[in-house]
């Protein structure tokens, strides 16, 4: 199983769509706020979630839940904005390192890990540039933005994206 998580209007084929709110191609609705996702341990093998967290006040449950349902060898790619990005219903902050309590071999001495024995292995961390504008109104308008610009060097450093695994199983 393979859970598209916040999905808004990215429906995925062969994805389990949850969104928190009803839509065309949403297969489940699911508040996240509420940090608890309704299946077994160790029962999905990949996890998707793009531009959801930095919209919930308690991000941190949602990640120990994705880190509880993912089997062992699991794949869970994450999106957020980078920095602040003051933006409607946007009330978390993310920078390159906020997840690096999730991660193995990242806390420094003194470091606290928010669940012992819950590290995703960090397969990737990037930064990307985009135009975070024409990302919303596409998102949550379902229309493409007027006057799109394309120009590579111009875009802000927008979004990071993590590519975690949780440990064990064959990768």
């Amino acid at each position: 199983m393979r859970l598209n998580l916040g999905c808004g209007t990215d429906i995925r084929a062969g994805w389990l769509n949850i969104d928190a709110r009803a839509g065309p191609g949403v297969d489940m609705l699911l508040d996240l706020e509420g940090g608890v996702l309704p299946f077994p341990d160790d029962s999905v093998d990949e996890v998707y979630c793009s531009h959801v967290l930095e919209h919930l006040w308690r991000w941190e449950p949602v990640v120990l839940e994705v880190f509880r349902v993912l089997r062992p060898g699991g794949r869970f790619e994450l999106k957020v904005p980078h920095g602040f990005k003051p933006r409607a219903y946007h009330v978390r902050t993310f920078l390159p390192w906020t997840l690096d309590c999730f991660i193995q071999g990242t806390l420094m001495e003194g470091g606290i890990n928010l669940e012992p024995g819950a590290e995703f292995i960090c397969e990737s961390r990037r930064i990307n540039r985009k135009f975070p504008l024409f990302y919303h109104v596409r998102k949550y308008l379902w229309r493409n933005a007027p006057l799109r610009f394309f120009i590579p060097w111009l875009g802000e450093k927008h979004e990071i994206v993590w590519i975690l695994r949780k440990p064990g199983g064959g990768v």
